[in-house]
């Protein structure tokens, strides 16, 4: 297949097939596996997961057994492992992704095969905007999005959640479900990624966008719930207006992500047919969701007494940083989170004489770098390397001399100051260790030190008891109590007691464990706080409209998360969205009308991907210029008729072809092509039989198009600008009538898109990279 047909064919598609066959058309994993993913055997052969589409799914004892073992919730990631085909009846035999052992079978309807949208008869992914009814501002609407495509319930107690989608937000369509009449949708391009999936919406909440064109007003516009008539009518019978903007901020893209959407031109009213936000401007807005982002980033710090019989705490705290490491970075649900590690050993002052790295009973450690805020992988990776290595060397100290009481304070004052860096990531920090500090009082620097944290939870963990006998038994009682009051004292600064209503148990935060026990909880007590998943589907939820309260107040009553993390995401993230931290946002999205006269440029969507097909086609065009004269135009030739045959299939298309290039794209429909294209008015006959130098005019026009093309791709923030000029009618006097009507095209001298770097062409939107061009772009 030619790179014109991948190229149109992928318009809207992700260029990169994830998969070497086609998707279903309904999304499900119904017939979707063949070879060579499908091996005889019928073993599947595939590193991509599916994903559970309904809530409360079955999972079977066997492929021919319908004995439940287990129900999973909707957007579940599993491993498909095996098909087995009963009939009709499709079983496919899955796994978790952290799971060793197979968990049973499910029914193929059930699951999701699709990793990108699915696409329409136009071959251009289906995508849709939610269609809100009419609201107040005592009595806002929305959409709802089950987790079912068959039943309504929605119980967050029952861990069955729905989402309410308000605001004007582009969802694509992942699997279509005609008998309940709903769509599933995703707000990703590409959900291999384990992205959270929306749910499913019915068929008549939503307004179709079938085309990949889009409207950028020059300046500012009006647009109209319905085409006016043009008849007199009274103030009463006046419909509303919706202004809209204009001007270079549609460049801008820390403040728009989108053009707007063009449905359809109407020609008998001379209306373009658009989706847009029914308030205005404010729909096609950007939502910065990015100060969520720092609920991925986590620190995990130990604080640990070295003193006598801590040794093995000190490796138990080891094994647990690994078990973190080893154990998260294989689940699905924690593949963006960003861990780093650090430690400091605390003693008594007595260890000043025992070793050099000690000062007033504070010794080894490794504090987190202010230069690693934003962990990779591999960075993440090297972190725990070195900490494993520095951790190893620790050792615990033993003295006649040790009174029991310990520096504390002081170590926490110097852990803290290790974790200070990067105050935006979510900061856990254990305490491990059995006595308290001599003095009682918390000192003002540690005090004036935890105010100073954002997002930061002590988790307390003192030792057993010593049951050996002791020197002064009444003197380690009370350090060891002191332990306890101080630890205590400390948690009840930094977490409040209740939240929305739901007491948090301070006392969750100061636990006694041994070091069998140990490992396990620090596990368990991060997943709690560090689960990326979470983080996405409330982002989501917020992108979709909702409010963050309402969010918070539907995951409170599902139970399944601490109350403290819910705290610390509202204390975080509320006041940097604004009206949207307790108020739904109802944009009233709705399909409006904007006159054809209006002054507006219309646009195409393209993936960085596709934008480098067009100009590797249109550079193959333009190269047949340094071939030798006589080559030329049968090169050229030859080159279009391979492009667009791919692009059409059957019949073939031949060099005497008498329709015109832009006849026989139309056969194609949906595919986006310049108005009075140069290049597309000709014929394959006609470009046979122009004369020699018309064919030149023409591979010139197709030479400047890729130069536009390549500025754009090489300064993004450079507006690309050309005067058309008419070439003179001597140059190529036997020019036909359509080679007089090519222009030749005169770069002006670039100039800045706006103030700032945010001005561009391109923009990152769902995991893609997007260049919104002027249709004139195209050749």
């Amino acid at each position: 297949m030619s790179n014109l047909a991948r190229m149109i064919i992928g318009l809207g598609l992700c260029a990169i097939s994830l998969l070497i066959h086609a998707k279903p058309t309904s999304g499900t994993c119904t017939d979707y596996f063949k070879p060579p993913l499908l091996q005889e055997d019928g073993q599947i052969s595939t590193t991509l997961a599916v994903r559970v589409l309904r809530h409360d799914a079955p999972v079977y004892s066997g492929e021919n057994d319908d004995t439940v073992k287990e129900n999973l919730a909707f957007g579940d990631s599993l491993e498909p492992l095996k098909l087995s085909q009963q009939g009709a009846q499709q079983r496919i035999q899955v796994m978790k992704p952290d799971a060793t052992q197979p968990s049973g079978w499910m029914d193929s309807r059930d699951l999701l095969c699709a990793f990108s949208p699915l696409v329409n008869d136009k071959g251009i992914e289906r995508k849709l905007f939610i269609k809100t009814p009419p609201s107040t501002e005592t009595n806002p609407q929305s959409v709802t999005a089950y987790p079912s495509p068959s039943d309504s319930l929605c119980n967050p107690k029952q861990g069955i959640i729905c989402k309410q989608l308000s605001r004007f937000e582009l969802f694509f369509i992942f699997a279509d479900d005609p008998e309940a009449k709903r769509y599933l949708l995703v707000d990703e391009f590409d959900i291999t990624g384990y992205k959270p999936l929306i749910g499913w919406v019915d068929y008549d909440k939503g307004i179709h966008w079938n085309t990949v064109l889009g409207l950028r007003p020059q300046e500012n516009i009006t647009a109209y719930p319905t085409p006016p008539t043009g008849q007199v009518v009274t103030a009463d019978e006046e419909q509303p207006q919706i202004e809209i903007q204009g001007g270079k901020i549609w460049y801008d893209r820390s403040r728009i992500a989108e053009r707007i959407p063009l449905l359809d031109i109407d020609p008998t009213t001379g209306y373009y047919h658009v989706a847009a936000a029914g308030i205005g401007m404010p729909g096609f807005e950007t939502l910065d969701t990015q100060v969520l982002e720092t609920m991925k980033q986590v620190d995990v710090f130990f604080l640990l007494d070295g003193t006598t019989s801590m040794g093995p705490y000190i490796q138990s705290a080891t094994n647990a940083a690994k078990k973190i490491v080893n154990t998260l970075r294989n689940n699905t649900n924690f593949t963006e989170t960003s861990f780093r590690f650090g430690f400091r050993i605390y003693r008594d002052v007595f260890a000043d004489a025992l070793r050099t790295d000690c000062h007033g009973g504070i010794c080894e450690g490794m504090p987190l770098a202010a230069t690693t805020c934003h962990l990779d992988t591999t960075a993440t990776y090297d972190n725990w390397v070195k900490f494993d290595d520095q951790m190893s060397q620790v050792t615990e100290t033993t003295a006649d001399q040790d009174d029991y009481p310990e520096q504390l304070f002081a170590g926490l004052e110097r852990a803290l100051q290790d974790m200070a860096s990067c105050k935006d990531r979510t900061k856990l920090l254990f305490v491990i260790g059995d006595h308290g500090n001599a003095q009682l009082q918390l000192p003002p620097k540690l005090l004036q030190q935890l105010q100073q944290f954002r997002k930061l939870i002590i988790f307390f963990i003192q030792t057993p008891a010593n049951t050996n006998p002791v020197k002064n038994p009444q003197q380690y009682q009370q350090a060891y109590h002191d332990f306890q009051n101080q630890a205590l004292t400390i948690i009840k600064l930094l977490i409040p007691a209740k939240f929305k209503g739901q007491k948090i148990n301070r006392r969750d935060y100061l636990l006694s464990l041994d070091q069998t026990q140990l490992v396990d909880k620090v596990l368990d007590l991060v997943k709690f706080y560090s689960e990326s998943a979470i983080v996405n589907e409330v982002a989501q939820q917020i992108r979709g409209g909702d409010s963050l309260e309402n969010i918070i107040n539907k995951w409170l009553a599902k139970g399944d998360m601490p109350v403290l993390y819910w705290q610390l995401l509202d204390k975080s993230a509320c006041q940097q969205l604004g009206k949207q931290c307790q108020n739904t946002v109802d944009h009233r999205v709705i399909d409006a009308y904007i006159p054809t006269n209006a002054k507006v440029a219309e646009e195409v969507r393209l993936t960085a991907i596709q934008l480098d097909e067009w100009r590797a086609i249109l550079r193959r065009l333009s190269d047949v210029k340094i071939r030798p004269v006589e080559d030329q135009r049968l090169e050229f030739i030859r080159i279009l008729r391979q492009e667009i045959q791919d692009i059409l299939g059957k019949p073939p298309v031949y060099t005497d072809e008498e329709q015109t290039l832009m006849e026989l794209m139309k056969r194609k429909m949906g595919l986006p092509m310049r108005n009075q294209s140069p290049l597309l008015q000709y014929s394959l006959k006609e470009i046979e039989e122009i004369p020699r130098c018309e064919l030149r005019r023409l591979i010139t026009w197709v030479s400047s198009m890729h130069q536009v093309l390549n500025n754009i791709r090489s300064a993004p923030t450079l507006k690309v600008s050309f005067t058309l000029k008419p070439y003179p009618p001597e140059q190529c006097p036997l020019a036909t009538t359509k080679g007089k009507a090519i222009p030749e095209l005169v770069f002006d001298p670039p100039q800045k898109l706006g103030e700032t770097e945010e001005y561009r062409y391109d923009r990152s939107f769902r995991g893609q990279v997007i260049y919104w061009l002027p249709t004139e772009f195209l050749p």
